[in-house]
């Protein structure tokens, strides 16, 4: 496929080919000059991959959305690199070393299936052919797998687990439920075995489906509940990035007004940790802050504070997960970020905005009012002096210029209101009550 081209094969390891491979750019499009669809660049990089299965390819910023990335790669693996001139091209292929490894995990993993079904037809029937059909089943069942191995390491770990065991519960449950009755039946009934057979598939598949679907909702806390005799707490508030960083959210906990369980989600504190670790030092002190301010808020003996693992792997950004974290725990969200706000409040999520708390809070100041505050600027306008509440409301002084640094009294004229907050607009009462 390079023949017009020198490049160079270098050893990978897995943990950076994620990296190597998300900054290689313009793989096929520069060279090739043809539509950058997936079939085309599979053609392209498969040629090197002695097992394709091992290349996800992934909806990103590159070729109509394209990147490529590998996972769960325990082998050696290759990275073809071609000077820049041409556009980098790649190439992937596996340690021939390594092949009869992979071929005997199959193997292995066939084995364990067929046992497995061997004592399942055993077990469910007692009778020794069961258990040879149910050996061949679970071998079949094995290179099924191997077949579909492709999807299957797209879905979630968790999914997968929550299946393997919601399938061998209903299994149990069907053998209980159906021991007496084939006892019973079997030497009468010729065909008992086939309705023995039957309940027990039937169970099994909707135990995998109900474990697969219902595993996202079995948590540490659910978990507590249900061997609680107290009712559900459902008065959930999780914090985003925004509000923890902002760090007010540590005073109206003190202050006793946040009621429920805060939750922190895993995915929130790693990437203050990486805000944290930046090398951009508004950045890291901002993501410091953020650390600190937790650590505060854990300490009050008076807020419930919990860490949620979950993580929605499926989703990639910070919010859409706060969102589906939100739905699934029916919690209610604080945050400080607009576009999160309007996004959770269109999905039908509570949102607590700490900003718009704060400006409900201020003080109601209207015209005719008699205020004292202190000149510190001038303002715009010939004459204008600035001042400032203690909330940080702007109040703009006719007049007042010459008394910067003076302590004045003002009345109020009018309030106006903007995007940004109020602004209030007054005159000096008089000149010499300044101090």
């Amino acid at each position: 496929m390079f023949t017009n081209y020198q490049g160079v094969w270098s050893k990978v390891l897995p943990n950076t080919l994620d990296f190597c491979l998300s900054q290689t750019r313009h793989v096929v499009h520069h060279s090739y000059d043809i539509p950058c669809t997936e079939e085309h660049i599979r053609e392209k990089i498969g040629f090197y991959c002695l097992s394709e299965k091992q290349l996800y390819l992934y909806k990103s910023r590159v070729f109509n959305n394209s990147v490529f990335s590998c996972k769960d790669i325990s082998d050696d693996f290759y990275l073809y690199t071609l000077p820049p001139v041409t556009g980098n091209k790649i190439g992937i292929k596996r340690g021939e070393h390594n092949v009869t490894s992979h071929i005997g995990r199959k193997v292995i993993f066939a084995g364990i299936f067929g046992i497995l079904g061997y004592f399942l037809g055993f077990w469910g029937t007692g009778a020794f052919r069961w258990g040879i059909i149910g050996m061949i089943w679970g071998i079949f069942l094995a290179g099924l797998i191997f077949l579909l191995d492709w999807e299957i390491r797209k879905i979630d770990s968790r999914t997968i687990v929550g299946g393997i065991v919601g399938g061998f519960l209903g299994l149990a449950f069907a053998r209980v439920l159906t021991q007496s009755f084939f006892e019973y039946f079997s030497p009468k009934i010729s065909w008992a075995i086939y309705v023995h057979i039957s309940v027990l598939y039937l169970f099994f598949v909707v135990g995998l489906m109900l474990g697969a679907t219902r595993i996202q909702h079995l948590t540490l806390a659910s978990m507590r509940q249900f061997f609680s005799d107290q009712p559900a707490a459902k008065n959930y508030k999780i914090l985003d990035t925004s509000v923890i960083i902002d760090g007010r959210i540590a005073d109206i906990a003190e202050t006793g007004f946040l009621e429920g369980i805060l939750i922190i989600p895993q995915f929130i504190l790693k990437e203050l940790q990486h805000i944290a670790d930046s090398s951009d030092p508004i950045k890291r002190n901002r993501g410091r802050r953020g650390l600190e301010i937790l650590h505060k808020i854990q300490k009050r003996i008076d807020v419930q504070v919990e860490i949620d693992d979950q993580d929605f792997p499926k989703i990639k950004e910070i919010d859409a997960k706060l969102v589906e974290l939100a739905k699934l725990l029916q919690a209610k969200l604080i945050t400080n970020d607009f576009n999160l706000n309007k996004v959770a409040e269109l999905q039908g999520i509570s949102v607590l905005n700490v900003n718009e708390l704060a400006n409900a809070l201020k003080p109601v100041v209207l015209p005719g009012e008699v205020i004292e505050v202190q000149v510190l600027k001038e303002g715009k306008e010939y004459g204008q002096g600035i001042a400032y509440l203690d909330d940080g409301t702007m109040i703009v002084i006719d007049h007042a210029k010459k008394l910067i640094g003076k302590t004045v009294s003002v009345s109020v004229t009018s309030v106006l209101q903007t995007t940004a907050g109020r602004m209030i607009f007054g005159q000096l009462t008089t000149e010499g009550n300044m101090r």
